[in-house]
């Protein structure tokens, strides 16, 4: 009996020890076991994938792509302005050569923007383009924090199933025991003990529902992020792509439509970029902290911005120097009424803006 009874509890220890050291969060059991697995997903993958298919990369490299077509324009100088017309003629009769000053007119004019509005213009464009390189290379860093923490999450639950699952025999083992030793003719086994052995099975079976549904929660939220995109041949949406490693691909393609694919059994190789900032012993330079701070994408975006509203200041002040203008005409006059030739007429003229009432208009544009 003692033999017995010794040999109970220590099936009880160690599977409880195993037991306990197995994470677990969420609810519900997901009939995983019934779908049918045939695609891979490894974490290189996920990211690269989730970071190539996000859309609001494409939009913010579309909005740079239009903010840089804006500064080629801004650049230029507007369109010259053509004019056509009759004048001085008489109303009397409309006889083109009644009168002397009657002429038909073509003129140009062509405007200037105020000082160096132009260069500066375009130059504040040029710099407002700039942000959405490092706004992309900050996103995509997100991207990989965030998939990454999901397929993770992920993985963490499907190899806690996987170790559940090895020792779930044991479990059973032990409620067999348990009821062979309450069942026998020696009676040795208590009531107790296979209460409590059933009760360890029912507690596994439990533990084992919420991290089916974990796992569920983290591919569902997973595939949120590929979005389809392994509904065609991965390697044909990703060889053209700079920095694609073929060698590094998984054979299948995972197929996130349907939600049908499953992670790799391997542990990736994580690296922590910049290890010397976290696991050097010596303290580090407050200096050194913000080198590396100082060349955080975000930053370098925010550092742009506040270079094009320095630009736009500098436009502003552009408005305090006219603004100009040429214009060239040219009268063609026909014959007077005896016959005689008349000459035609050359005007030319210049224009420009007199800014006298700055304190209403151009300095309330700069103080803004």
């Amino acid at each position: 009996m003692k033999k017995f009874m010794s040999k109970l509890n220590i099936i009880y220890c160690s599977l409880f020890l195993c037991l306990t050291t197995l994470p677990v969060h969420g609810a519900e059991h997901g009939q995983d076991q019934a779908m049918e697995i045939t695609k891979i997903l490894d974490l290189k993958m996920a990211v690269k994938a989730a970071q190539l298919n996000d859309p609001w990369l494409v939009g913010n490299k579309h909005s740079q792509d239009a903010v840089l077509s804006m500064s080629v324009a801004a650049g230029s100088l507007p369109d010259p302005k053509m004019s056509i017309g009759l004048a001085n003629l008489a109303s009397d009769s409309f006889n083109f050569g009644q009168e002397d000053m009657t002429q038909a007119k073509v003129g140009i004019s062509q405007m200037f923007p105020p000082g160096d509005s132009l260069d500066i213009r375009k130059r504040q464009l040029e710099l407002q383009s700039s942000q959405f390189p490092y706004q992309r290379q900050d996103r995509r860093a997100k991207i990989a924090v965030t998939v990454g923490q999901l397929w993770l999450n992920a993985y963490k639950a499907q190899e806690s199933i996987v170790l559940i699952e090895k020792s779930r025999g044991l479990f059973i083992q032990l409620v067999d025991i348990a009821e062979a030793g309450y069942t026998s003719t020696l009676g040795k086994g208590r009531q107790q003990d296979m209460i409590r052995a059933q009760l360890e099975l029912t507690l596994l079976d439990d533990r084992l529902t919420l991290l089916h549904q974990r796992r569920e929660m983290f591919q569902q939220r997973l595939s949120e992020w590929l979005n389809g995109y392994f509904g065609g041949n991965f390697r044909d949406r990703y060889d053209d792509r700079p920095g694609f490693d073929p060698q590094a691909t998984p054979e299948t393609t995972p197929d996130t439509t349907h939600g049908n694919f499953a992670l790799v059994a391997k542990m990736p190789d994580l690296n922590l970029l910049k290890p010397h900032l976290y696991v050097s012993s010596a303290q580090t330079k407050p200096e050194r902290l913000f080198e590396n701070l100082a060349g955080h994408p975000a930053l370098k975006a925010i550092d742009q911005k506040i270079k094009t509203s320095s630009a736009g200041i500098d436009l502003a002040k552009q408005s305090y120097k006219p603004e100009w203008g040429v214009n060239a005409g040219y009268g063609y006059r026909a014959s007077n009424a005896l016959g005689k030739d008349r000459s035609d007429l050359l005007s030319v003229g210049v224009t420009f803006s007199l800014p006298l009432f700055t304190a209403n208009r151009q300095d309330k544009v700069v103080q803004s």
